[in-house]
């Protein structure tokens, strides 16, 4: 089974420079910025392969599933920085929303320069425990982010989810759904998160994203669904299992409602072309 990758024991962000020679598929529930500085490879992320040399930035969100492979037996270089959403202001998770990481762009020299030397001072600081190098890190983790959006402003983003303003109230929801959807999710508990009553809260729900409380719920368990299948030998009823569906024969309704073909049309695809489908990581497989 996948593992997912939970964050640090005390502080909500970390930025390290990893030397790694393979990274097993994996996720975690936090955002991430990814600068390689030495070596290439592929990285699959979400089904698809992104290549990587020096200066390859990956921007991911919770729920993103990626696995890293060399092309060389020295591995790579990357400076990685990894932060909680609770980290982030609601001006910027709500930016997020609307258009979805990950992002990948190539920079030149200077641009990945600038960034690098930005998460090396940022490093240095997290080792600081006072208050005022604590406000200074967070400030910089929330700096970056933005540069890299001014960056992306030259490159074409994602369509929004979501064409409708996206109102900060409801990211308390969003990320239970994110942590959460895998359990069953009553209307009741996300109304009392956020002090509605159930009919208001679907009402207010529905109105900010334009879909229905259980139609975004399906959309993000259907969405982990597929990079499952695409990236892993999980059988398809433990799939279905491990995305908190409870009814197979709404998962295969929806997931033909979705992706116009069924489970096992992605399962015999990925065989077919012969991608390396597999379950290998465990507690003990190295990751980022």
């Amino acid at each position: 089974m996948i593992k997912l990758e939970t964050l640090f024991a005390e502080k909500q962000y970390s930025v390290e420079l990893h030397k790694p020679h393979y990274i097993p598929l994996h996720w975690h529930q936090f955002y991430e910025i990814e600068l390689v500085t030495e070596g290439t490879g592929t990285q699959i992320l979400n089904g698809s392969e992104v290549p990587l040399r020096p200066h390859a930035l990956t921007v991911l969100s919770p729920t993103d599933f990626h696995r890293l492979e060399p092309n060389t037996a020295n591995g790579f270089q990357i400076l990685h920085l990894g932060v909680a959403p609770e980290v982030l202001s609601e001006e910027l998770i709500s930016f997020f929303q609307k258009y979805s990481p990950p992002y990948f762009l190539i920079l030149d020299e200077s641009q990945s320069e600038k960034i690098a030397n930005t998460l090396v001072e940022i490093q240095n600081l997290i080792s600081q425990e006072d208050e005022l190098s604590e406000a200074i890190v967070r400030r910089g983790i929330e700096q970056i982010f933005l540069e890299i959006m001014g960056l992306c402003a030259n490159t074409p983003l994602p369509p929004p989810q979501n064409p409708q303003h996206f109102s900060s109230k409801f990211l308390p929801v969003i990320k239970y759904i994110n942590e959460h959807y895998h359990e069953p999710i009553r209307r009741k508990q996300l109304a009392d998160l956020v002090h509605m009553s159930q009919k208001y809260f679907g009402e207010q729900f529905k109105k900010d994203f334009g879909v229905s409380l259980f139609d975004y719920i399906t959309d993000v368990r259907l969405r982990i669904a597929y990079s499952l299948l695409e990236n892993t030998s999980e059988p398809i009823h433990c799939v279905i299992e491990l995305v908190g569906f409870h009814s197979p024969s709404l998962f295969y309704r929806k997931f033909r409602e979705y992706y116009k073909m069924r489970p096992s049309e992605i399962v015999r695809k990925y065989k077919k072309t012969g991608y390396n489908r597999t379950n290998e990581h465990t507690k003990d497989s190295p990751h980022l």
